[in-house]
């Protein structure tokens, strides 16, 4: 709200502790500046409104795969107490067999021959149509059935949700950074959605990071040097940007 008025710095707690001299919490505020006015404190990266604005659909992006997993797990759960196990078989439970499955349950179909129609093709070759068949048995009930449509009801809501915030982001992104979001994009590995959120993250303008080893670090992907007297205690990354660092290990 008071960026239009003043220079805001976002500074980490941690520059500031590591410079000498003591200060109360009286004289706090006082040290604070005087450190500032003598230039020994540097500025953490702060984005744009523009950017801002894109990581707000990056997040509730990032929220909504939470609750599609949420969604499908009690799903799997209410399938496996009418004891219908297909989960073990099949590759995932969002796999079209497993959710056509779950669609002809809701419908009143209870036959394991029906169902096992409905079931790829590669996976009965897998198992074998009686295991399957086996594994699609079970005791359905009203209960279960309309459990299973309002499940399936808020998989479908959320489906919709991600794909207008998918939209509305990748459309912010041609139209504000066009020649960012096309470098990215004609990376291998990099698909409209993760340039995206990469550029939700940190921006298009990289005088903000001081080297490529500072973004590295600020991404999360920069190894610990915890080394002692020879001996190497960790060499863990580091827990900072996780939305950032998701991403690019998954184009990775």
């Amino acid at each position: 709200m008071l960026e239009n008025d003043f220079q805001l710095r976002l500074v980490n707690a941690q520059f500031l502790k590591q410079l000498l001299g003591r200060k109360s919490d009286v004289k706090d505020a006082e040290w604070i500046a005087t450190v500032l006015l003598k230039g020994l404190v540097r500025d953490s990266f702060v984005p744009d409104g523009n950017i801002q604005s894109l990581r707000q659909y990056g997040r509730r992006i990032n929220e909504i795969n939470e609750d599609l997993v949420h969604c499908q797990q009690r799903i799997d759960m209410i399938l496996q107490r009418c004891n219908i196990r297909l989960s073990n078989y099949v590759s995932d439970v969002a796999s079209k067999s497993y959710r056509k499955v779950v669609d002809a349950l809701i419908k009143g179909e209870t036959s394991s021959y029906e169902l096992v129609k409905l079931i790829h093709r590669r996976t009965i070759n897998s198992h074998g149509q009686s295991t399957i068949r086996e594994a699609l048995e079970g005791d359905v009930k009203q209960s279960d059935r309309d459990l299973l449509r309002q499940y399936t009801q808020m998989l479908d809501l959320y489906q919709l949700q991600k794909q207008q915030c998918v939209d509305s982001m990748i459309r912010k992104c041609r139209k504000l950074y066009p020649k960012t979001f096309s470098i990215l994009f004609g990376i291998r590995g990099i698909k409209e959605l993760s340039a995206a959120i990469i550029i939700s993250e940190i921006g298009d303008n990289m005088k903000l990071f001081a080297t490529a080893a500072a973004l590295v670090s600020w991404a999360g992907l920069r190894p610990r040097n915890d080394e002692s007297a020879g001996k190497i205690k960790s060499r863990k990354i580091t827990h900072e940007n996780k939305y950032l660092r998701k991403t690019l290990m998954e184009c990775a």
